[in-house]
């Protein structure tokens, strides 16, 4: 079986397995399910190794009033509406449970069973937790507002990790979005961050709505 094949049927598998919790078929590498606040999704991405494949599982969430506001710039710029289908927090399994084998290899069809299972047990036992702990916009401007490993482990962009904080002041009503700007802008030149115009322009974009902040 070709490599194309086998990741076809790899996904085929992995849409019906996760069918029954809710998810939907598998598109580009990654099966979503609709929430009130936004979507829940499980990323399987497969790198082509030359013989064999590897996969490789993540999770994130949306809320939807984040990201529309997050992305409203982009929008009027004419981006597209699969362009503006972002996450507003995501993490590699990999990267935030080194110790769990979360990576897998396939060379035959036979290799597919494994992963589906390794996927469905991963969801029950990662990917939920991670779901109902960002279901609720409190906990991800707790996070937002951060600028530390476990922040970057969860969202990895630090422009959008700031705007995603200012976002929150707003939806939140937070009294203190001037000290998160601020915050971020500092972290964001020490480190050099090449996003920082993007986020220094969304914030200006942002601004007649913060003034009452």
């Amino acid at each position: 079986m070709k490599l194309g094949e086998l990741k076809k049927a790899l996904y085929k598998q992995l849409g019906e397995a996760l069918s029954p919790f809710g998810f939907s078929k598998v598109r580009q590498g990654s099966l979503y399910r609709k929430t009130d606040y936004g979507w829940q999704a499980i990323h399987v991405p497969c790198a082509n190794y030359g013989t064999n494949l590897r996969a490789k599982i993540s999770c994130s969430v949306r809320h939807d009033q984040v990201e529309d506001l997050v992305n409203e710039l982009r929008a009027n710029n004419g981006e597209t509406k699969s362009q503006l289908n972002t996450g507003t927090v995501g993490a590699s399994l990999v990267d935030l449970f080194p110790e769990v084998t979360l990576t897998w290899r396939l060379w035959s069809e036979d290799d597919i069973a494994q992963v589906v299972e390794g996927v469905v047990f991963n969801l029950e036992r990662l990917c939920e937790p991670l779901f109902e702990r960002f279901s609720t916009l409190e906990p991800t401007y707790q996070m937002a507002i951060r600028d530390d490993k476990e922040s970057w482990l969860h969202m990895s962009s630090n422009a959008k990790r700031g705007m995603t904080a200012v976002a929150l002041t707003i939806l939140l009503d937070k009294p203190n979005v001037e000290k998160v700007i601020s915050d971020k802008v500092q972290f964001m030149k020490k480190i050099e961050d090449l996003q920082l115009d993007d986020f220094l322009e969304f914030v200006e974009y942002m601004r007649p709505r913060l003034t009452r902040k």
